[in-house]
């Protein structure tokens, strides 16, 4: 005999697992991941000699802000809303999870590397701070000491007609060149400084590199303005001593502040190194003032 069920009630079907789910999961991810990773604020990337370093460190943080938000999603897909029963848990959770490294990688990748690159600007702009510091302290120095040496024109008529007045003219322009000695020395040392800093400084190797190809590229400039001022300096020294030389060995007196000297080639001969040095001054006025020019643009610009 055959036994029929005596209600018309059905056994209710198993519920095959929705895809809406895991989709409006991974929505969920991918924009924690993204928004986790752009709005980290307690890491702080530093430009180090590493930048793939630096660039794993800050991956590394929002990909593990993710990939935690991953797990989160899973479980309450996992357990709340049924799928635990789901043979496809490991399926979701690795879709989550690819979700994750897809909002995290590219925004922890561009924050690391502009943050690392901001620390280089900024390590880089701090050791270029100090030696244009340097530098003016040590032009400053030098002027103040130019300025001593020359507190009166030793040059004024009246000063060489004085008492030993060719002989303190003599001395001073000693003086002047063994401080034009000196501060090229000074210069070589401050730019050797500089270099040996900018080799210091913690950016990535690449972005040094550049930065002492630049750096090198600017000395080489600099030497060759500077050899040229050195040349002139050293010209209007020597055009100074001819004219004490003619001083020395001719007959001439001081009236109404001007040197008048006994003959007419005497006089010739004084006045045409006076223009030489006339001219060489202008000229190195002209280059001093364009130097200082660049020296502004370039700060400037930094």
């Amino acid at each position: 005999m055959t036994d029929f069920p005596t209600s018309n009630s059905r056994r209710a079907k198993p519920r095959k697992p929705g895809a809406a789910g895991p989709v409006i999961g991974s929505i969920l991810v991918f924009l924690w991941a993204f928004v986790f990773s752009v709005s980290q604020t307690f890491t702080r990337v530093t430009g180090t000699a590493n930048m793939p370093l630096d660039l794993a460190a800050g991956i590394g943080v929002g990909l593990l802000g993710g990939l935690a938000g991953a797990v989160v999603v899973w479980l309450i897909l996992y357990f709340i809303l049924g799928d635990r029963r789901s043979p496809k848990g490991g399926m979701v959770l690795a879709l989550l999870a690819g979700m994750a490294i897809v909002g995290a990688v590219p925004a922890s990748g561009f924050r690391a590397l502009g943050a690392g690159m901001n620390a280089e600007d900024e390590a880089a702009a701090a050791v270029r701070a100090r030696v244009d510091a340097r530098r003016d302290a040590e032009a400053e120095r030098i002027t103040a000491e130019r300025d001593a040496i020359v507190s009166q024109d030793f040059f004024e008529a009246r000063a060489l007609g004085a008492p030993g007045g060719l002989i303190r003219a003599r001395n001073k322009l000693k003086a002047l060149r063994e401080l034009s000695a000196r501060a090229e020395v000074g210069d070589d040392r401050l730019r050797a400084q500089a270099r040996a800093e900018l080799a210091r400084v913690p950016v990535s190797a690449a972005r040094r590199q550049a930065m002492l190809r630049d750096f090198d590229a600017g000395v080489a400039r600099e030497h060759e303005q500077d050899g040229i001022g050195v040349e002139l300096s050293q010209m209007l020294f020597t055009e100074m001593d001819a004219q004490l030389d003619i001083l020395s060995r001719t007959r001439w007196s001081v009236e109404n502040d001007r040197i008048m000297f006994t003959t007419d080639r005497d006089m010739n001969a004084f006045n045409v190194r006076a223009d030489r040095v006339d001219e060489i001054q202008r000229e190195l006025q002209k280059m001093e003032q364009a130097r200082q020019t660049r020296l502004n643009a370039g700060r400037q610009v930094r």
